[in-house]
């Protein structure tokens, strides 16, 4: 990239521009057409290379580069191992790389490179305009290597009088009315520019600029409304000319691109006509590639084979006269499931409980209901539905919705039967086989979740989280998953709620708010559990639930907690009690900035008297 840059600025290589713009095109064909020797230098080596440079060239770009070993931070340059060029024509010419005067001053750092010996860089470049024809000699000198063997590679470019196109370089696809900005290499500065295009394949030309800058390697070209698929562009300057390596088309990309109807083993696609179209070309996203999956006459097109609860992406592009292949569409993303389709039976499941990533502990539920929402997706009324679950590969359980249901609406259905979850990974499936539905993809739902073996709390009982393991306190968000302990539960992140909260100790890291020391032992090695709402995590929810505590026999129970809600913007702390299978929500509500320091709530728990129950701490974060 360094050698076949575009050269900016002062000639050669200067401190404002460096070697210049970045040329990929030359630098993959040097790659490509392996001009370069790999060579290695040890102290006081010279090696030799020979270059033969061809007939006409304007310019020979010769450099040597070399990957330096790692310089020390208190040295005076941070070269280590230092290479020398210098290059010898077929005339004995010689010729020493460009330097630049490094003095720290503007006159100085403004200087054209001169030819010298290079001891501050890694890369050393020679060019030799209108070169003599024959055989160039390198001469690579170890000049100073202490850490070696170093690798080096020598390059060569030939730079010709002459233009190339480099953009459009054909089977491109222009919308009529469009900027496209026409890209081209020259060498040299001589002589401006003339651009045309052809529609016709250049049988005839129509000029775009007549004189284009001798400076400037690009135009922008406002493209014409002519429809053809033979479109070519054409770069002069005096005798030497580049023209498109293929045709090229106009013709408008299509818009207003639609999915009309998803069923379940087909869907429509439908777009806005092109004026002067023949036919569109529908495009589907494959493994790698916007695959071509069929042509249209029409302005919509059934793609069959499709599965309603997989992602797929679509495209169209238009067809014209002389074989016009106009620009892709921006593609879009097929909505999940079916819609608008005429399907007379169809079940639809969701809304599974015990629902999946979900954490229960044992004391809390004990054995469990199942749950889960039907929907009639269909068109006509349902009745008589039946239904089934498994619990780990297990026997089924089979019941009867007796409905009715009708088209559009939903019953939330607990099964009759309950299940016993084996403590630890559990995998709960519930499906549907209703005679007729004629959509298999959205009949079961699955589950996976977690059952903990827990010890039920008496009375009186506590948590000052000193045997909890720290957290990471970085600003990641959802991202940063923390273990508690003690049968305490962070709900599972971006399922049940968004974030987890952390132990910690000491101060918060975001200044300005939070403790700097925890409540009970008192000090800055003591833990205490905190929301971090730092790198865009500003409301979000994070759900704390206790271990099940037992209130059987309990006389005027209360929970008393201590809180610090310590800067501008704080959030939210709700208390929510789980009793008898239902969450009792907002049973105390804390928001706003209440002081840097530590403060005590109580709330009366005789509601529950007789029940075990479980605490919810659901914060949410502030801005």
């Amino acid at each position: 990239m360094l050698n076949t840059a575009e050269d900016l600025g002062n000639p050669g290589p200067d401190f404002k521009h460096g070697w210049g713009r970045i040329n990929g095109l030359k630098a993959a064909r040097i790659i490509e057409d392996n001009r370069f020797i790999i060579g290695s230098a040890t102290q006081g080596s010279n090696n030799v290379h020979n270059i033969t440079v061809p007939a006409n060239v304007a310019q020979v770009r010769i450099m040597t580069y070399w990957m330096d070993v790692e310089g020390s931070p208190v040295a005076s340059k941070s070269l280590v191992n230092d290479i020398n060029m210098q290059v010898i024509d077929p005339l004995a010419t010689s010729f020493d790389p460009w330097v630049l005067d490094p003095t720290p001053n503007a006159t100085n750092l403004d200087m054209n490179a001169v030819r010298g010996v290079d001891d501050l860089n890694n890369m050393e470049q020679v060019t030799i305009d209108n070169p003599t024809t024959g055989i160039y000699t390198v001469n690579i000198n170890g000049f100073s290597i202490p850490q070696g063997p170093q690798e080096y590679f020598v390059l060569y470019d030939f730079l010709y009088d002459d233009v190339e196109l480099t953009y459009p370089i054909g089977r491109e696809g222009f919308d009529p009315g469009s900027l496209e900005i026409i890209r081209w290499d020259a060498f040299g500065n001589t002589g401006t520019f003339l651009l045309e295009y052809s529609t016709d394949n250049g049988g005839s030309w129509n000029t775009i600029a007549a004189a284009v800058s001798r400076n400037d390697r690009y135009f922008g070209w406002t493209v014409p409304s002519a429809l053809s698929g033979e479109v070519l562009v054409r770069v002069t300057r005096g005798a030497s000319s580049s023209v498109c390596d293929e045709v090229f088309s106009i013709i408008e990309t299509p818009n207003n691109l639609n999915v009309d109807w998803v069923c379940p083993d087909s869907l429509q696609l439908s777009w806005n006509p092109v004026a002067g179209a023949t036919a569109y070309e529908v495009s589907m996203l494959g493994a790698k590639y916007m695959d071509s999956i069929g042509v249209s006459t029409t302005t919509n097109f059934v793609v069959h084979g499709t599965n309603p609860n997989v992602t797929d992406w679509f495209s169209v592009r238009a067809h014209g006269p002389t074989n016009a292949r106009g620009e892709r569409a921006i593609a879009i993303e097929k909505p999940l499931g079916t819609f608008n389709c005429p399907i007379p039976i169809d079940v639809e499941l969701s809304g599974l409980d015990p629902f999946d990533d979900g954490q229960f502990l044992d004391c809390m539920v004990g054995n469990m209901d199942v749950y889960i929402v039907v929907k009639n997706d269909g068109q006509t009324s349902l009745s008589n539905i039946p239904v089934h679950y498994q619990l780990n590969g297990g026997g089924a359980v089979n019941e009867i919705l007796a409905g009715p249901i009708s088209p559009g609406n939903s019953v939330n259905y607990t099964f009759s039967t309950q299940i016993t979850p084996v403590i630890g990974g559990n995998t709960l499936l519930v499906w549907s086989d209703m005679s007729g539905d004629g959509n298999f993809y959205n009949d079961s739902v699955t589950s996976q979740f977690t059952y903990i073996a827990s010890t039920v709390q008496s009375l009186p009982w506590n948590e000052d989280f000193e045997s909890f393991p720290l957290c990471g306190t970085a600003s990641d968000c959802e991202t940063e998953v923390c273990g508690l302990a003690n049968d305490f539960i962070n709900e599972t992140n971006g399922t049940i709620d968004d974030i987890d909260w952390r132990t910690d100790q000491g101060g918060t890291p975001s200044s300005g708010t939070g403790p700097t020391m925890d409540y009970n032992p008192g000090t800055s090695a003591g833990n205490y559990l905190y929301l971090e709402a730092s790198g865009g995590c500003n409301g979000q929810t994070a759900e704390l639930v206790t271990p099940c505590i037992d209130l059987t026999s309990a006389v005027n129970p209360e929970l008393t907690y201590a809180y610090n809600m310590n800067g501008v913007n704080m959030g939210t702390l709700f208390i929510d009690i789980y009793s008898n299978g239902t969450w009792n929500n907002n049973i105390d509500l804390l928001n706003g900035d209440k002081g840097p320091n530590w403060l005590i709530r109580t709330i009366s728990l005789s509601a529950y008297v007789g029940n075990i129950i479980n605490i919810r701490f659901r914060g949410v974060t502030g801005s």
